[in-house]
């Protein structure tokens, strides 16, 4: 069953807690730290801290095809129930504000391991590793900007 394969449900079981509730969402396709609070209360203060920007960072690593430019990106996100969905520079009725701070971008280097399917994608442009840190958080956010 799904509900007993999940991250909280997992190390209720190795670590013979209680129940434990989901800070936050980690894709299927990416790497980190999931947090897991023990009480309500401290899921409460994390989200706040999330929210308010306040000693939580949420700092990716994108590969991206073509070379972005370093500093702040800000754009409208359109409501989309299914993949990154659209982007606009000027709020439209139900979009949703996206910013984003991209701090570095490097040259990838393709001896790190690359499939034909990436590589397939760039059609001969740049692949750059960046670093960006989410100030808004928004569902598929980095893939939309």
């Amino acid at each position: 069953s799904n509900s007993l394969e999940t991250a909280p449900a997992c190390a209720q079981a190795g670590l013979g807690l209680g129940r434990l509730y989901l800070a936050h969402r980690l894709d299927a396709a990416a790497e980190g730290v999931l947090v897991l609070a023990r009480t309500r209360g401290a899921l409460s203060r994390f989200t706040k801290w999330q929210q308010e920007g306040k000693l939580i960072r949420k700092e990716y690593r994108a590969l991206t095809v073509g070379t972005p430019a370093v500093g702040k990106l800000e754009h409208f996100l359109s409501p989309s129930t299914r993949g990154p969905g659209l982007l606009r520079n000027v709020k439209q009725k139900g979009w949703k504000r996206c910013e984003l701070k991209v701090l570095s971008v490097k040259p990838f280097a393709p001896e790190n391991g690359i499939s034909p399917e990436v590589l397939a994608l760039a059609r001969g442009l740049p692949l750059n590793e960046v670093r960006v840190e989410l100030v808004t958080g928004r569902r598929h956010q980095i893939r939309a900007q």
